[in-house]
């Protein structure tokens, strides 16, 4: 994946033009995510070196939604996640590292009423581990019941460059909370199996539970939205050549702004035209 190609790719989305589908409803929104923050982890074994890292992490992401028909929308996303930092071994020194994990989705939805949406997605990125390139396949519902929004997604990845047994199954749920249509709280729980099956001895699998909870507040009258997003991951697995087993976690902090394409409009009106994601915790987005 090339930074050009998603650039690309999010300029040909923003630059359509917003009609009317309907009545009311505009026929595109979009807008622009952009965060920084920071974060930690360590990982223990019993046969191999416990190490420890922190990180710097910045995320971009721009997403636009289309209605095809009255009860129809595609919604494109394009992302890009940079993290540099260094690592902490229990037996000396360890190298810095840097990564750049790009991807784009597409997500076609039918739409009920009152909001809600199921549809299916696919995505395609560059995942941190081996810089393998992993394609992601999912279903997804968005249900709106008054003040909340209930958001499911369930999906798996599956590596085809480098790696191509590295795969990843998972499951996520999203609650999100509006206390008015400019202050929103969010909270998410989800569980993943990912596993690599390769021709050499590496082979590894492992399961992982995510949890996420997340503030978004915007002035009335403000071009832009500002959150702040704690989200963490807890792991167990194993290497069977080694009959070595391994547990670990890791925790992200990051505030960021949305600016939605054209301005105006509350958060929950934008999360009701542009509200999906690939939410793989492995291999997906951040933040929800």
């Amino acid at each position: 994946m090339k930074f050009c190609v998603l650039a690309a790719a999010a300029a040909a989305a923003l630059s359509t033009p917003a009609l009317a589908a309907g009545s009311a409803a505009p026929a595109a929104q979009a807008y622009f995510d952009i965060g920084a923050g920071g974060g930690f982890g360590n990982e223990w074994g019993n046969y191999f070196t416990s190490y420890s890292w922190t990180q710097v992490m910045f995320h971009g992401a721009a997403r636009a939604a289309f209605m095809l028909a009255p009860n129809m929308s595609l919604q494109v996303d394009a992302w890009a996640n940079h993290a540099t930092g260094n690592y902490t071994a229990d037996y000396g020194g360890a190298p810095d590292f840097q990564t750049t994990t790009p991807g784009i989705a597409a997500h076609l939805s039918w739409h009920g009423q009152d909001n809600d949406l199921f549809g299916a997605f696919v995505s395609v990125g560059q995942a941190g581990y081996a810089n393998d390139e992993v394609a992601t396949v999912g279903l997804e519902a968005v249900r709106w019941m008054g003040r909340y929004r209930l958001y499911g997604q369930a999906g798996y990845s599956q590596g085809f460059n480098a790696e191509s047994g590295l795969g990843d199954g998972y499951v996520e749920g999203v609650v999100s909370y509006y206390a008015t249509p400019n202050l929103v709280f969010t909270g998410a729980l989800g569980y993943d199996h990912a596993s690599l099956s390769s021709a050499g001895s590496d082979n590894w699998a492992g399961d992982e539970m995510n949890w996420l909870a997340r503030l978004e507040f915007k002035k009335m009258d403000a071009p832009a939205s500002f959150y702040v997003v704690y989200q963490g991951w807890a792991w167990t697995g194993s290497y069977p050549a080694y009959s070595n087993t391994f547990n670990g976690t890791q925790q992200e902090v990051l505030a960021g702004v949305r600016v939605p394409f054209g301005g105006g409009g509350s958060i929950q009106n934008l999360d009701q035209q542009v509200g999906l994601t690939d939410m793989d915790p492995m291999y997906g987005d951040i933040p929800h």
